[in-house]
């Protein structure tokens, strides 16, 4: 079972500097578009994806592949293309009124500035705050129980705890 990976939603043009300065320390460089990002990326793209399943949230199916160096995979722009598509799906599943208010649209491409890349990483964290906070999986249990039952109002008695 994959885990969610914490996002980097932080980048700074100072990151962005400091990458193309120091290519080699991969640990630090957090401003670098690079397998790391895509593999984050997918890898928690395709967690939301099979958790929402598993609480009965219907989720298109993605098509994505994990990069392991970007020598070994050139990355094409029909993987990007498809990885956007993806996110799109992702982040429309659950309707706006149960997400943060401050939560970003997808980035249209290229997804060369770090705001897009952050803009990207926010959107999987807020869709990962929501879905497993214990009031969604609350509600989306109760709801889901009664989606397709016809549900009779209260009436004043019951509101009241009043017996007839």
């Amino acid at each position: 079972m994959m885990n969610f990976i914490a996002p980097v939603t932080n980048r700074t043009q100072e990151d962005v500097e400091f990458a193309r300065r120091n290519p080699s320390r991969i640990e630090e460089n957090i401003g670098a578009r690079d397998y790391r990002f895509f593999n984050r990326v997918l890898n928690n793209m395709q967690f939301l994806r099979n958790y929402l399943i598993s609480i009965e949230v219907p989720v298109q199916p993605f098509v994505g592949t994990i990069w392991t160096t970007m020598a070994s995979t050139i990355l094409r722009q029909a993987d990007i293309n498809r990885m956007r598509q993806d996110m799109v799906i992702l982040r429309n599943v659950l309707p706006n009124e149960v997400l943060p208010k401050t939560i970003p649209n997808v980035p249209d491409l290229p997804w060369l500035h770090f705001e897009k890349l952050n803009a990207i990483e926010q959107i999987l964290l807020d869709i990962h705050t929501t879905v497993t906070s214990p009031i969604f999986r609350h509600t989306h249990y109760w709801l889901s129980r009664f989606k397709h039952q016809e549900l009779e109002p209260f009436t004043h008695e019951q509101l009241s705890g009043e017996r007839s």
